[in-house]
């Protein structure tokens, strides 16, 4: 009876650990690096770094209600920074020995009240823009200011000059030859 009992003791404990070792069939097993087993907010020790030992069980560090409650406080608190319901200046934390939340004066807060706008509303105008050509048309005479003849003589002595000593520009030259080509064919017509 005795060996029949101890017979059946190891036979369960083998079931069961064979149980603990083989994955159920509905789950496939995980490839790849392990995830650890314990929290984002554990201990930075560097002790849990990097990939787990075979068989070890890692410690899963639970945190405190204080704790809990300190983390969705200040959550909430960034959330209300991000809405602008809070000031920015809230998130900071307050250096020692000064008040919890440094308070600024109204006048630091609230905008003024003057616009600079006001005065230029009813001034404006929409714009229109025309897409005209002024090349042909030539500049009124009372639109030149008053220059002396004596001025005008010595700006066109001092052009003409400036264009003799140049020569003809590309264009010109282009110009002058498609102008003679056109006259050649013209000639040709005439005579033919």
């Amino acid at each position: 009876a005795e060996i029949s009992r101890r017979f059946r003791l190891l036979i369960r404990a083998c079931e069961e650990g064979c149980a603990a070792i083989t994955p159920t069939p509905l789950r496939r097993p995980m490839k790849g690096p392990a995830m650890p087993a314990h929290g984002i907010l554990a201990d930075s020790d560097g002790d849990d770094e990097g990939p787990m030992v075979l068989g070890a069980k890692g410690s899963a560090t639970a945190l405190s209600t204080d704790q809990i409650n300190a983390m969705a406080a200040r959550t909430a608190l960034e959330l209300a920074v991000a809405k602008g319901e809070a000031p920015r200046s809230a998130l900071e934390p307050a250096p020692t020995g000064a008040p919890a939340a440094a308070v600024r004066e109204e006048w630091m807060t609230t905008p003024g009240e003057h616009t600079f706008l006001d005065a230029v509303q009813g001034t404006t105008t929409n714009r229109t823009f025309k897409n005209e050509r002024h090349q042909d048309k030539e500049c009124a005479p009372d639109a030149t200011p008053a220059v002396s003849e004596e001025t005008r003589a010595e700006l066109a002595r001092i052009m003409e000059e400036h264009a003799a000593a140049r020569g003809p520009s590309l264009i010109d030259t282009h110009r002058q030859k498609k102008t003679d080509e056109r006259r050649a064919k013209e000639e040709e017509r005439t005579k033919g």
